[in-house]
């Protein structure tokens, strides 16, 4: 015969509290003085509040769970393109890449082809002191999917004075970041009010192989 119990807790939270307090009306309306029937009472009203904190918990646990795995997740999508960068990095030594505890590839190690085409870029820069960059491939010019084989574009800057011109090496200009899903934004300061800004962009391949540059492309920062 199965036990009139209920197994899970919820169920049984709903059950023992009308069986505890239907029981102790029975025993009053008979004028009987039950100790047992009240010491159900009483560690009724205990697994109430044991129940309540536990369900509180959980919620808790499940809510700070979820903000752990979208903390990492959004601290993944910032470090893997950000390795990739270093790992190609001319300027960077592989006892450099040991330390940052990346993948360091040895020669012949068979590194994936390079991105064959490069990425183009248009800059909104209708808002204050704000640029929104929409990157898109010269083979697909209409629409912001990265290429094939890509984990994003990176995106370099200069900001230049008038009359001052861009650096003949896109990498002697600042690292702004890697767009992952065809668009970026860049702040400015009321400083930077006026001036131009230059930007370049390259497909990363997915082991971090970089694709030939785009065209400079400039833009006004609005005061």
């Amino acid at each position: 015969m199965p036990d009139f119990i209920p197994e899970p807790d919820g169920n049984f939270s709903v059950w023992v509290s009308q069986f505890a307090s239907q029981a102790a009306d029975w025993y009053a309306k008979q004028g009987v003085d039950n100790p047992l029937s009240v010491d159900c009472l009483r560690y009724l009203q205990a697994w109430q509040e044991a129940y309540a904190l536990h369900v509180a918990a959980q919620a808790a646990a499940r809510g700070a769970t979820q903000s752990k795995d979208e903390a990492r997740a959004d601290l993944e999508a910032c470090v893997r393109p950000l390795a990739a960068m270093l790992q190609t990095d001319p300027a960077m030594t592989n006892a450099q890449r040991e330390v940052l505890g990346v993948t360091v590839r040895r020669a012949g190690g068979g590194r994936s082809p390079a991105p064959a085409t490069a990425p183009l870029v248009h800059v909104n820069a209708a808002e204050r002191l704000t640029h929104t960059l929409r990157v898109t491939d010269e083979a697909t010019p209409t629409r912001t999917r990265r290429p094939k084989g890509t984990i994003g574009a990176e995106v370099r800057l200069q900001l230049l004075a008038p009359g001052e011109t861009f650096p003949d090496d896109p990498l002697k200009m600042h690292y702004v970041t890697i767009a992952t899903d065809g668009t970026a934004t860049t702040k400015f300061t009321s400083e930077h009010a006026g001036k131009t800004a230059a930007y370049v962009l390259r497909w990363i391949g997915a082991k971090g192989v970089p694709g030939p540059w785009g065209p400079v492309v400039l833009a006004t920062v609005a005061a």
